[in-house]
Parts: structure tokens; C-alpha cells; sequence
């Protein structure tokens, strides 16, 4: 299995196609009317935008989260692989497979690193990280890192279509989003 950056970074959406995309996220069992409805426009030109994202690959498939446990006795985790060459990430990607504990992979554009989505035991959790640290010593990996996530009292959150501009892409401002976050939790 191999995994590569896209050749082509061209958009193959528009505002339109990303309102949709949010909406399901929030809920995916919307109707095409209810889309039109809220986005304004025809039940047809709501469909025309969902066949769009489907047919371009902007939306192909969904995931329902079945776990083999309680959430209350797993912990969930990001864990960030940052590998030394793309050989080495594509090898380790290979057997990804075979690690009960990884439950999602992503490609991290423009790197030779992976995004898991690990979902242990809580007791297994100490294992994990053995195990990640001893592929780091044996030069696996340059590093890694890992975040908990907490699903408990999780909310989810898409990125906003209003940052998104048909002619220049995305339009996404790092300091100002910092500064909203400030001013909100002084």
C-alpha cells in the first residue's frame, strides 16, 4: 500500500460544495430539501452540488464509529508519525492494517507523516507508547506526538465554508483566529 501527495491542488469545490459538506457533517441523514432550503436555492441545484462533491471525490463514503469496548474504559488518541523518508512511512503504512489499535490513517500533505486515530483499552495505553517509542529508537520514525481526545464531551466542529473564496482558495488566517480565541477567553 502507498500512499502520495495529490499531483494536482487545483479546488474542486465551491461555497456551495462546502455548505453541503458541513451540513451532512452536522447531520447526515439531511434531506436534498432541507439543503435547499437552508442554503436558498432548488432541490435540483442542491442535488446538482451533492453530485458534484460525491462524483469529484470531495465525499466518498462515511464512517459510523462502532467500538469493540465502552468508550468510558478506551482512551481515544491522535498520534502524528513524522517518518525519515516517504519509503518508510509507505512501509509502515503497509501494516497498518494489522494494528488493532489504529482505526483511521491519514496523509499529512506535503510530509512524510501520518495521522492515526488510535482507540485503546485504557489499560493498553502504557503499551501503546512503549511500543511507538521503541519504533522511534529503531529509527522507524523521526518522532512522534499524540493527543487524547476526549469524545465524552466532544463537539464537533468543520471548518467554516465562509473562509473559503471560489477564486483565491481557502482564506484562512492563523494570527486572527488566535486573536478571536484570546479576546474570547479573557
Amino acid at each position: 500500500m502507498r500512499i502520495d501527495d495529490p499531483t494536482d491542488y487545483s479546488s474542486a469545490v465551491d461555497n456551495y460544495d462546502l455548505f453541503i459538506v458541513k451540513e451532512l457533517q452536522k447531520n447526515g441523514r439531511a434531506t436534498l430539501a432541507s439543503l435547499a432550503f437552508t442554503m436558498g436555492i432548488t432541490v435540483p441545484g442542491a442535488k446538482y452540488h451533492y453530485d458534484k462533491i460525491v462524483s469529484r471525490g470531495v465525499c466518498k463514503h462515511y464512517l459510523i464509529d462502532i467500538f469493540p469496548y465502552p468508550i468510558e474504559l478506551a482512551a481515544v488518541y491522535d498520534v502524528m508519525l513524522d517518518f525519515p523518508s516517504r519509503e518508510r512511512m509507505n512501509r509502515f503504512l503497509s501494516g497498518t492494517k494489522r494494528l488493532f489499535f489504529f482505526i483511521n490513517v491519514t496523509k499529512v500533505m506535503g510530509k512524510n507523516s501520518l495521522l492515526l486515530r488510535a482507540y485503546v483499552p485504557e489499560m493498553q495505553v502504557s503499551n501503546m507508547f512503549t511500543f511507538l517509542s521503541e519504533l522511534t529508537k529503531k529509527k522507524m520514525f523521526t518522532s512522534y506526538s499524540a493527543l487524547r481526545l476526549r469524545f465524552e464531551t466532544r463537539a464537533s466542529q468543520t471548518i467554516s465554508y465562509e473562509l473559503f473564496d471560489e477564486n483565491k482558495g481557502w482564506t484562512f488566517n492563523y494570527s486572527n483566529c488566535t486573536e478571536k480565541l484570546k479576546r474570547l477567553s479573557a
